[in-house]
Order: C-alpha cells, then structure tokens, then sequence
C-alpha cells in the first residue's frame, strides 16, 4: 500500500498499466541525450517533453511535479554556484570577482555558462527520470 504522495501518484497514474520496460526504454535516451549534449534547445525541449509527458500523459498535478523537482534543483543550483565560482587567471575579465593575496576568486561568462549548462542538463535529466517513474 502506498505510503507517500510519490508512491501514491506511482501507483495510480494513468501510465500506472505500461510496462516498465516501455517507459523505461523512452527515458534511458532522453537522460543519456541529456548528459551528452551541450545544446541549450536540446535540453530545454527534452525537459518539456518529458515534462508534458508526465503530467498531461500520466496525469501527476503540475504543482506536485513542480515541488517534487525542487530537491534535485536545488542540489543542481548549489553545484552550479561551485561551477561558476573559480580562481581566474590574470587578464581574464570577470562578471564579479575579488581579488585575495593576488589572485581572483569570481565568476566568468564561462564559468557562468557552464553552470547554468549544469543547472539545465539537471533539471532535463530528472524529468525524463520522473516519467519513467
């Protein structure tokens, strides 16, 4: 018997009959295309996708989904400020930085990007997890 809103949304969706094999087999290249690529489309449509899979398809409520999705977003969003925080070299112009002992401790467009890179691989990859769920 289900004891959380997770097991009970598991259990009783409408994707609830499809073997898992199906579900399993639509996810696993999604989440793969997800830490492979470094396209910014690529991710934000594989989100959606999987997204609008899982609640119109199987039926889970938006705002549930939505919460469900902070806790690993928040983790990505964590990650993402250790990315886009690093030791610049001299010369290399930063977004926002302070200097200690002669070197720069900041944030680049680089390093920026690759957070949000980070953050967006994250977000695409548990939501396509989620479906299969």
């Amino acid at each position: 018997m289900p004891t959380s809103m997770i097991d009970t949304y598991a259990y009783n969706n409408a994707l609830k009959d499809v073997h898992p094999a199906e579900k399993f087999f639509l996810a696993s290249p999604i989440v793969l295309l997800c830490l492979i690529t470094k396209s910014e489309i690529v991710l934000f449509l594989a989100a959606s996708v999987t997204t609008i899979a899982t609640v119109y398809r199987a039926g889970i409520p938006l705002g549930f989904y939505l919460k469900t999705l902070c806790l690993p977003l928040s983790f990505a969003i964590l990650g993402g400020f250790g990315v886009a925080l690093a030791v610049v070299p001299s010369g290399v112009e930063t977004l926002f930085g302070i200097t200690f002992f002669g070197k720069t401790i900041g944030i680049t467009l680089e390093s920026l990007r690759s957070a949000s890179l980070l953050v967006l691989k994250t977000v695409a990859a548990m939501s396509a997890l989620f479906f299969f769920l």
